[in-house]
């Protein structure tokens, strides 16, 4: 609508695109991004609906491309605040919707509400919803994930974009072994773990119990390490 300009706005109603392809071919920088400490545009932007189809994103040279069947978008940015109204994302092995909010300035702070499903190579489907809250400098997500999988997780990110570091407890409440895969023996998982540290030296702290059919019960604490690829148990206890 041309003529709200004149009220400082831009409406777009439709934006549509397909075949969209991206790739970066120069290495990416290490160095973490920085941005403005405000950033406010001359007029406001309302965007009623975007939709892109086939999408393909190279982040690297000679890495793989990543796909998106369907990405569609709705919201406004008015001076410094952004509001996605409708999030959508969809490929064959995700499916995502949610609202999110996010003011760029000072910290950024932000808000989200994410339900998404991910569906894994033989297992069972993932159905979680998301929470998230705080800006780009501390960063709190409430994770919940529905049956067979059955967990909660309260997660603190601190210094997303610099310095990750994390502090997360995760509640598995009676996970159904077999129910996710089908090679897993029928047994069910429930108790807690606590991480915390940076992403590629987590300290793990934890207690779990394993019931199987027949209400047998076989307790486990542990404290560990957790790096890439690695898994150190410092301290195991084990009681039935």
């Amino acid at each position: 609508r041309p003529t709200r300009l004149f009220d400082g706005v831009l409406q777009i109603e439709t934006l549509a695109g397909e075949g969209v392809r991206y790739e970066q071919r120069a290495p990416g920088s290490d160095e973490p991004p920085a941005f403005p400490a405000d950033i406010r545009l001359p007029l406001a932007i309302e965007l009623d609906g975007l939709s892109i189809r086939d999408i393909a994103l190279v982040t690297a040279p000679g890495a793989e491309p990543l796909t998106v069947d369907a990405l569609e978008l709705a919201g406004t940015y008015h001076e410094s605040q952004l509001e996605l109204a409708r999030l959508l994302l969809r490929r064959t092995d995700l499916e995502l919707e949610g609202t999110a909010s996010l003011d760029t300035r000072d910290d950024y702070p932000l808000t989200g509400r994410l339900q998404w499903q991910a569906q894994l190579p033989d297992q069972a489907p993932l159905r979680a919803e998301s929470r998230l809250s705080g800006s780009l400098r501390e960063l709190h997500i409430e994770q919940s994930v529905n049956a067979p999988y059955a967990l909660l997780a309260s997660v603190q990110v601190h210094e997303p974009l610099t310095a990750l570091r994390l502090d997360a407890r995760i509640e598995l409440q009676d996970s159904h072994l077999s129910a996710i895969d089908a090679n897993w023996p029928d047994m069910r998982l429930a108790g807690s773990l606590a991480a915390s540290g940076a992403t590629d030296a987590l300290q793990l702290d934890g207690a779990v119990g394993l019931r199987d059919a027949a209400d047998a019960v076989l307790q486990l604490a542990f404290t560990g390490l957790l790096q890439p690829e690695v898994l150190h148990l410092d301290t195991q206890r084990l009681s039935s």
